[in-house]
């Protein structure tokens, strides 16, 4: 019922043209899979009440955004591109980060910054192990 009445945030993904724009001519890759992607981000004290539910063991709120929320989504997307805006070797996809370079090193030193960004930002985005890789 939740998402019936959500005003709609209309964030556009990325084209993915423009994503195989960003990688021409670029060697070394790492992809970063944000783990759990949208349970990192939290849902307002002020609109945790209209992501209730109950259960036999009582009524709980989402603390941090709920897989299959309308706006969940473009809400993450915002966030990802915002962290990392400016940087581009950089393609973003939902929870998908694709670091670039032509060399190994620059590779290295461009998959640092994205990193960077997060911890300088503030921003807890934790990693998936098995879906990251270079």
């Amino acid at each position: 019922m939740l998402n019936d009445v959500t005003v709609k945030d209309t964030f556009p993904l990325p084209l993915v043209e423009d994503c195989l724009d960003t990688l021409a001519g670029s060697s070394w890759f790492s992809k970063l899979d944000a783990k759990n992607a949208y349970w990192q981000i939290k849902v307002k004290d002020t609109d945790r009440k209209k992501t209730a539910f109950l259960t036999k063991y009582g009524l709980f709120e989402h603390v941090r955004i709920g897989f299959g929320l309308t706006n969940a989504p473009a809400t993450f997307s915002r966030a990802m591109n915002l962290a990392l805006w400016g940087l581009p070797w950089k393609t973003v996809f939902l929870d998908d980060i694709l670091a670039l370079g032509h060399t190994f090193r620059e590779h290295l030193d461009n998959l640092r910054e994205t990193l960077e960004r997060f911890r300088h930002d503030q921003k807890s985005v934790y990693f998936s192990n098995r879906k990251s890789s270079v």
